[in-house]
């Protein structure tokens, strides 16, 4: 990924969470957008994907590797945000 657009994310991503670690956080990123060019998905929306991701795991994660997480979890996760809640009732009315 070009580096302007790497750091552009890493500020739209830092704005939005509150991490310590600056170094962690951007290859995460890296990483992350690099997965999600693979999969096809424009680069305006990889700071969203980027940021729902880090939500996910800055609640779930503690100290385990992403790797270890489960279905359970993802779920738990999906009903905890109000927002995701909203969308998903919206759907079930609609």
């Amino acid at each position: 990924m070009h580096e302007k657009t790497l750091a552009w994310c890493d500020a739209c991503v830092l704005s939005w969470m509150d991490t310590g670690d600056t170094q962690q956080l951007h290859r995460w990123l890296h990483g992350y957008f690099q997965r999600l060019k693979a999969l096809g998905l424009e680069k305006q929306q990889h700071s969203f994907y980027a940021y729902w991701g880090r939500q996910f795991f800055n609640q779930f994660q503690r100290n385990r590797r992403r790797g270890d997480l489960e279905r359970t979890e993802m779920d738990a996760f999906l009903q905890s945000d109000w927002q995701v809640k909203q969308a998903l009732d919206a759907l079930e009315i609609y």
